[in-house]
């Protein structure tokens, strides 16, 4: 939805419904889309099935790799009031050594506010094979529009046995169907700190 504002009208946030990696409960709408690249190696698209219901997938593209990763990401979400959201989903990834099988996240959302300047509180477990992890990760994001075309946006993880979080922040640039977001991920190791950027684009449809 539009808005106008002193500058003139913004055009809907094209990635509204992300923050880097992870999901906001924020949901597609039936029939719409977005295809995502990650690191020029990482291929995916996401698909609204209902206003509900979204069903993802996607693939690594590793040059000369003859068994690439798979992952799924279906999500199920609804709003409770105008500006709060709440979604279940899984991030699946197919591990392509059949000794190991799938391994992923379960994972709960809640988003508050509007596509512009939103906060979203999660929290998942992670598997392997069968067996789910007793230890939750928790997820603290935020996404905050400063102009028609650029947002600020964080994403900030714990995970168990780590005593470190890792943190992520970076700029997300985009037009009317088009985002781009460049960040930089800290990550902590034995108390030594080493920044790793991250890419990504998306195409809506």
């Amino acid at each position: 939805m539009e808005s106008l504002r002193e500058s003139g009208y913004w055009f809907p946030n094209p990635n509204r419904t992300r923050l880097f990696f992870a999901p906001k409960a924020t949901m597609l709408e039936k029939g719409t889309g977005y295809v995502q690249n990650i690191y020029v190696f990482f291929m995916g698209a996401t698909f609204g099935v209902t206003d509900y219901i979204t069903l993802g997938g996607g693939l690594s593209l590793f040059p000369g790799v003859d068994e690439q990763l798979l992952y799924l990401t279906p999500k199920v979400g609804f709003s409770l009031t105008q500006r709060f959201g709440v979604a279940a989903g899984a991030i699946a990834v197919s591990i392509p050594d059949e000794d190991e099988g799938s391994a992923g996240i379960l994972y709960g959302v809640g988003t508050y506010g509007d596509s512009d300047r939103n906060v979203t509180l999660g929290v998942g477990y992670g598997y392997r094979k069968d067996d789910l992890d007793n230890d939750a990760m928790f997820m603290l994001g935020l996404e905050y529009r400063l102009t028609r075309r650029l947002a600020f946006v964080s994403e900030n993880w714990t995970f168990p046995g780590v005593d470190q979080p890792l943190l992520a922040f970076g700029l997300r640039f985009f037009g009317e169907e088009l985002a781009f977001d460049f960040a930089l991920a800290r990550i902590a190791d034995d108390g030594d700190a080493v920044f790793v950027p991250y890419v990504d684009f998306v195409y809506n449809f």
